[in-house]
């Protein structure tokens, strides 16, 4: 068996500079007409929700996400203010 070596550096390394995913990430960028559709999306979800008589996930794992992807689409998709849950 031979010996394949990756290029993958050092996670362990002491660099300086911590290891960041937020950098990465998407930042909201003013769209109007998909920030309406987003917000009429999850307003349905969550009227789905509040009108439901039983639980509606199979297991606590995908309540767990489908929580998730909520809040990264509210988080990603509507203005800051109102995505964070911070809109008066």
């Amino acid at each position: 068996m031979s010996k394949v070596r990756l290029d993958q550096p050092d996670l362990f390394a002491s660099s300086g500079a911590p290891l960041s995913m937020a950098e990465d990430a998407p930042r909201w960028e003013e769209d109007p007409d998909y920030a309406a559709e987003v917000r009429e999306r999850l307003e349905a979800q969550l009227q789905e929700l509040r009108s439901t008589e039983t639980w509606p996930f199979r297991t606590i794992t995908s309540a767990a996400q489908a929580e998730m992807r909520f809040h990264d689409q509210a988080e990603r998709w509507l203005p800051p203010r109102e995505g964070h849950g911070t809109a008066r």
